[in-house]
């Protein structure tokens, strides 16, 4: 076929299959788009002119096999992995939010390529998709999402941080409990009145004495006030064991103040909780050597597997005072894990 544009409109007001099936071979991709647009709309195709639409997934032009993929995930079709994987690695803003969307409206899924994709988007550079990604987990029910959606929970983006937390609450439900409570504290009000509105929501004791307790209303204040205050507060759950307080020892490690972040590693020793291991891990790469140091330091009184692969993996820092320090720890550990 030339290079002689057809009209696509007209072909399609004239029910003209045949030329729109032959549209699929011009040289023009917009042609080509076009004709594959029309057609995949239609209902009444046979199977040899689904298989031709299909074959458009390996079509020459990006701009068609998006197209491509888009339809055919939104039927369900599961051979479009790597078209998938294609659009979140380079596609526009605007693809992959659309395709997002697609497979959020496909609901709960456990297809592990799907998630592959999504979990790609949740860490892009574009703050848009990141936010679709992040709400699609949630869409799709599925536990997997809950590592990825924690660390969101710490991303400086604060609008990055609600979306979080509303894709906990939806998997998760009562489970999100502590995930919130830590949030009664975020540095962003508008985060605060997120996890207060979905604790408010959820029927458990936990939730309740997170909003309503007097004594740990004090120690939310306390993480709310000024950077002195947030230091003693932090201090003060490790040295009384307010395990009620460790969601608050966790969100503490990304307060702005390193005094305020090393306090809260201390206090997070105190409790040797495994759980908090990888909380802990994430301060190795913190920008103060006595902040990385306080990490290890604080790995090395937390009897776990976890905690002993972590600070293995410290050795490999440039930081000569931290590797000799998670050296020490790791020879306490391995007696007693």
């Amino acid at each position: 076929m030339g290079l002689f544009k057809p009209n696509i409109e007209k072909l399609k007001k004239a029910n003209n299959i045949a030329g729109l099936t032959q549209c699929l071979n011009h040289k023009s991709a917009d042609v080509r788009y076009g004709a594959f647009s029309a057609l995949a709309s239609r209902n009444d195709l046979n199977n040899d002119l689904r298989s031709r639409l299909k074959s458009m997934l390996d079509d020459p032009s990006p701009k068609v096999r998006t197209i491509a993929t888009m339809k055919f995930t939104k039927r369900g079709d599961k051979t479009t992995i790597d078209n998938l994987m294609e659009i979140i690695n380079k596609g526009t803003q605007s693809e992959k939010i659309e395709l997002l969307r697609i497979i959020a409206g496909r609901g709960k899924t456990v297809d592990q390529a799907i998630m592959q994709a999504i979990g790609l988007a949740m860490v892009d550079k574009k703050e848009l998709v990141k936010i679709e990604a992040i709400e699609t987990a949630g869409a799709t029910g599925n536990s997997h999402f809950i590592p990825n959606l924690l660390n969101c929970l710490h991303d400086n983006l604060h609008t990055v941080r609600i979306q979080a937390a509303k894709a906990l609450y939806k998997i998760e439900g009562a489970e999100s409990v502590g995930h919130l409570i830590g949030l009664l504290v975020d540095r962003n009000p508008e985060v605060q009145k997120t996890a207060y509105a979905y604790l408010s929501s959820i029927d458990s004791e936990r939730a309740r004495n997170a909003l309503h307790d007097l004594k740990f209303q004090r120690l939310v204040n306390g993480m709310n006030d000024t950077e002195s205050v947030r230091r003693e507060t932090a201090l003060k759950i490790g040295e009384q064991k307010i395990r009620e307080g460790l969601p608050l020892l966790y969100t503490a490690l990304d307060d702005e103040y390193k005094e305020v972040r090393i306090a809260a590693l201390n206090a997070i020793a105190a409790f040797r909780d495994p759980s908090s291991v990888d909380f802990v891990a994430k301060m190795l790469e913190d920008k103060y050597h006595d902040a990385r140091l306080e990490a290890v330091k604080t790995l090395g009184r937390i009897f776990s597997k976890n905690s002993l692969k972590t600070l293995e993996g410290a050795l490999k820092t440039g930081d000569r005072n931290v590797r000799e320090e998670a050296q020490k720890a790791i020879y306490k550990l391995r007696s007693r894990v």
